[in-house]
């Protein structure tokens, strides 16, 4: 979005936009998340000195910004992909038929798609069978041994249906090597 250039170089979003409350100087710099034309967001580095007698920045601090800037960028950058490959891999998740739950090594729930979901709702023991969910993901953040990396399995019966549960550990570099259930 070339627009986008011009307003960050503009008087009036360096002189109104960029000002901090309870701040008298500041100084920063801002540039496009994406080299993409319909980029809209930005990465903005900003340093400010919240007392009046405090100099005001000049090139020395605006040299640090520069040479800073480009690595800020890229890393704002980087969460942000990050984010859109989770989200997407989350969407792939969601069209599977099985229920399926993910958690992180300490067995916080990371993702829970949609037919676990729709499953935990239809059965009237949502509680027991969420409680077993739980249970096999507690197995397998501690495991017995450290080199331990077998699935843990169990079969729950309830009023409504019977259900296989498997929980496994997932590649190192799948959802920060967590577990599946």
């Amino acid at each position: 979005a070339p627009h986008l250039e011009e307003n960050y170089e503009s008087k009036c979003y360096n002189e109104s936009a960029l000002r901090v409350p309870g701040s008298t100087h500041v100084i920063g710099l801002a540039s496009r998340l994406s080299a993409a034309d319909d980029a809209t967001g930005a990465s903005q580095t900003i340093l400010t000195r919240n007392r009046p007698e405090s100099p005001p920045f000049g090139e020395r601090e605006l040299a640090l910004l520069r040479l800073v800037q480009p690595a800020y960028a890229a890393g704002v950058e980087t969460c942000v992909r990050l984010a859109e490959h989770r989200a997407a891999l989350a969407r792939t998740l969601d069209t599977l038929p099985q229920g399926l739950q993910v958690c992180d090594g300490r067995g916080r729930v990371i993702h829970a798609n949609t037919a676990l979901e729709s499953l935990l709702r239809s059965d009237r023991e949502r509680g027991r069978l969420y409680g077993e969910i739980r249970r096999i993901a507690e197995a397998l953040v501690e495991p017995a041994s450290p080199g331990r990396r077998a699935p843990v399995r169990c079969t729950i019966r309830t009023t409504e249906a019977s259900y296989r549960l498997e929980g496994n550990y997932l590649a190192e570099d799948a959802f920060h090597a967590g577990v599946a259930i």
